[in-house]
């Protein structure tokens, strides 16, 4: 009230520095709770990272990298499979040969006809 009586335009700037100011505290306040609310979770995180593994966590990567196949366990697999196949491969090769031996005989025989 005092600085109403005193001057108008001046108690206005002054009125309205004093409401940006005090707006500009309360944004500030905000973010320092943010992020002391960021910094909280991130501790949280930390924490629960450096916890120990439990047994059961323990024995489960044992199974995974017991299920794991090495290179050489790999290869004889699929050797196995493939040589399976060989068969089946070598009667391929047999009917294509006897087919195109077919084509061979079907094309001498329209020369004729």
């Amino acid at each position: 009230q005092r600085l109403e009586e005193l001057g108008g335009d001046a108690c206005q700037r002054l009125l309205a520095s004093m409401s940006l100011l005090s707006s500009q505290i309360d944004v500030a306040v905000g973010e320092a709770l943010q992020l002391q609310a960021l910094e909280a979770e991130q501790e949280r995180e930390e924490l629960e990272l450096s916890k120990p593994v439990s047994p059961t966590s323990k024995a489960l990567a044992h199974e995974v990298d017991a299920a794991v196949e090495t290179a050489e366990t790999q290869v004889e697999r699929l050797h196995e499979q493939l040589s399976a196949l060989d068969g089946v491969a070598t009667r391929v090769r047999e009917m294509e040969e006897q087919l195109s031996a077919g084509d061979a005989w079907r094309q001498r025989l329209e020369v004729f006809v």
